[in-house]
């Protein structure tokens, strides 16, 4: 009786342990909204950067300033995201952001 209630024991306390560890569902993974912070990338190097890497592009932003794509061009896209982001802008600020590019800090893509 002893050796049934030790291996009874033993065997949920094991299977116990690899519930705990093994916590990653693999019955669902969200690769339609797969984030990306990328380093150095600007609205001037955006559109290289995604057609180089053959990713399909849902939105990006810039810190707090985000643009969901709506259109099938990249460089639409683009333009209306530096519209949105302009009006947030000193013109001091503006000038700088045309030249340098506009800071790209996080892209979310579809990975499936």
């Amino acid at each position: 009786m002893k050796k049934i209630l030790l291996l009874g024991f033993t065997l949920f306390l094991l299977g116990f342990l690899l519930t705990i560890k093994d916590n990653s569902s693999y019955a669902f993974s969200d690769c339609h909204n797969k984030i990306i912070k990328p380093k150095e990338i600007t609205t001037l190097n955006l559109k290289d950067y995604v057609l180089k890497n053959h990713y399909d592009l849902i939105s990006f932003c810039s810190f707090d300033m985000c643009y969901t794509k709506r259109e099938d061009n990249i460089n639409k896209s683009i333009n209306n995201f530096k519209k949105l982001f302009d009006k947030y802008l000193s013109e001091d600020d503006l000038n700088e952001l045309n030249v340098k590019g506009y800071p790209i800090t996080q892209i979310i893509i579809n990975d499936c």
